[in-house]
């Protein structure tokens, strides 16, 4: 609130855009990614969907989308952002006549993580249909591309512009190592990213022997698996 709400109330009553004094209901800060100052909006101007708790029982059923004044509501269970603002952060506030309920979501990129992520998915199914004809350096390249994806849809949560720039491999390789040695990831899903990336070169670039067994390249489809799961989970809608 001082940092971001008040000074946004005051320069605006300052220039004119606002009564004195001024009934505050809602507000919310959106983050951006690179540099770019936080918008803050003010009661009409918030904006998003959520699924709230109401104080005591209504009469007539509500539907989404539906009118409902704060004063019936009890407090807020989930709130997540509109598709044209998912791949910002945010700070959400309402008062809800004897209190404030501040919900927020620091992760950024939610769309671009979801597009990253749905590639990685058809490399998966493109790496589970090469182990199951033998096409084992095929399934290696497709198993890394998808394990990389999933990486850098993780690094999109983090609101670095260089991710969103990146175009080489070793950033993301670089990076998603920093984020396991800070324990802010599965240790194993890491692992198994750094020896496909080591397999890759003999599978595709022939720069060494290759071999790999059915049950190891399966191994490596079940840990990338595992890991898109886990980072999917990240930037999914949640309502």
């Amino acid at each position: 609130m001082e940092i971001w709400v008040i000074p946004e109330i005051q320069a605006r009553q300052n220039e004119g855009g606002l009564e004195k004094p001024f009934n505050i209901q809602m507000a919310q800060i959106i983050f951006y990614v690179g540099g770019r100052e936080p918008d803050v909006r003010l009661n009409g101007e918030v904006k998003g969907r959520m699924i709230a708790s109401l104080s005591k029982p209504i009469d007539t059923p509500v539907a989404a989308g539906d009118l409902v004044d704060l004063s019936q509501l009890d407090g807020v269970e989930k709130f997540e952002l509109d598709d044209d603002d998912r791949d910002n952060g945010h700070a959400t506030l309402f008062y809800l006549g004897d209190k404030w309920c501040v919900t927020f979501d620091f992760i950024y990129n939610k769309k671009s993580s979801q597009e990253h992520l749905s590639a990685a998915k058809e490399f998966l199914h493109a790496a589970k249909s090469c182990i199951d004809v033998g096409y084992y350096r095929a399934a290696i390249d497709s198993l890394h591309s998808a394990s990389e994806l999933a990486s850098k849809a993780y690094l999109l949560g983090r609101p670095d512009k260089s991710i969103l720039e990146a175009k080489s491999h070793d950033m993301v390789h670089r990076k998603i190592n920093a984020e396991n040695k800070l324990g802010n990831i599965d240790a194993n899903h890491v692992s198994a990213f750094n020896m496909l990336r080591n397999l890759r070169a003999s599978a595709r670039y022939l720069r060494a022997e290759f071999s790999i067994t059915n049950e190891e390249a399966n191994g490596y489809y079940d840990q990338v698996a595992a890991y898109v799961d886990s980072v999917s989970g990240r930037s999914e809608s949640k309502l």
